[in-house]
């Protein structure tokens, strides 16, 4: 049985959507997470079961049956660097950055949160427990978390100029390197950044940078296309061993990286949505080092066992 909370809403938001006004007035509740509740009998407006798309009324009640969080342990996660503002792990490929919906498994926001209970407070949504920006399911390495309210805000106004070298496994060798210039596509000089520390030697052939449009396709625009009227999108990529690439994300469209190596004819091992992938496998994408401004320190997320394959 999950908590039951009452909401009366106010006149401001008369005819708004149940599932948008719930994802609103519950913080740890998606617009998502809202719709499979109503969905599922755990919501009532005026003691009647309702469909997400209907329209309230000002003063009509709302009865709401949360789930109750799964008591599973939060994953044990690896530090890889924390000072007063930014707490920063590595995350395991398939697992999930943060929860969609409170019944979810735990996620690595659920890790920090155990790491550093005052990550809980940092963002407007506890369910996020600070964390500055995501990774996909599959993709593992490097993600920072806000430790207070103020460093939140600073980190996201900081992100947009946030340095992130991606290391990505090719499903082939490419036959040459550089390609040849096309459209979107520009021979750029080696790598004028490489972690200091790095354990990987620094590209000494020029590499490309990529910047085909994406646009999301599907009712949800879960899986991405090259689409000239697209949004703008930017790698710049080089080879680092035979199947291994260094890639530096300029922006962060959703598969950015995934489907700019694809339309390079270099999609990732194991990518099932771009490549040959099985249904269930994760493309073979590291987030391997991060830094959210000039001021703050590189952070590098060890490879994972697949590069020195």
């Amino acid at each position: 049985m999950g908590r039951r909370v009452e909401f009366t809403v106010p006149a401001s938001d008369d005819g708004a959507r149940v599932d948008a006004w719930l994802g609103r007035a519950v913080p740890s509740l998606s617009r998502r997470g809202a719709k499979d509740l109503i969905k599922g009998g755990g919501v009532r407006v005026n003691g009647s079961k309702v469909s997400p798309a209907q329209a309230l009324c000002a003063g009509d009640q709302l009865e709401v049956v949360l789930p109750t969080p799964p008591l599973s342990p939060a994953p044990e996660v690896c530090v890889l660097a924390t000072d007063p503002d930014i707490l920063y792990l590595a995350k395991p490929a398939g697992l999930h950055t943060v929860r969609l919906r409170l019944d979810d498994p735990p996620t690595l926001a659920d890790a920090a949160a155990a790491i550093d209970p005052a990550c809980l407070h940092a963002s407007d949504d506890p369910r996020e427990a600070g964390a500055l920006h995501r990774l996909d399911l599959g993709t593992s390495g490097v993600v920072a978390f806000a430790r207070s309210a103020d460093a939140w805000v600073r980190g996201r106004a900081a992100l947009p100029g946030s340095w992130k070298l991606y290391l990505a496994c090719a499903d082939h060798a490419p036959g040459r390197w550089p390609p040849a210039p096309a459209s979107f596509v520009r021979v750029v000089g080696a790598p004028a950044r490489w972690p200091e520390t790095a354990s990987l030697p620094r590209p000494s052939l020029p590499g490309v940078e990529t910047t085909w449009p994406l646009r999301g396709t599907g009712s949800r625009g879960h899986r991405v296309r090259v689409d000239p009227e697209g949004r703008a999108a930017a790698c710049r990529i080089w080879q680092v061993a035979d199947r291994l690439f260094a890639v530096e994300l300029l922006g962060g469209r959703r598969h950015q990286i995934r489907v700019h190596m694809a339309a390079l004819g270099l999609a990732l091992a194991c990518d099932p949505l771009y490549g040959s992938g099985h249904a269930g496998a994760h493309a073979q994408l590291h987030a391997w080092a991060f830094q959210l401004g000039p001021q703050q320190r590189v952070v590098i997320a060890p490879p994972p066992t697949w590069v020195s394959r």
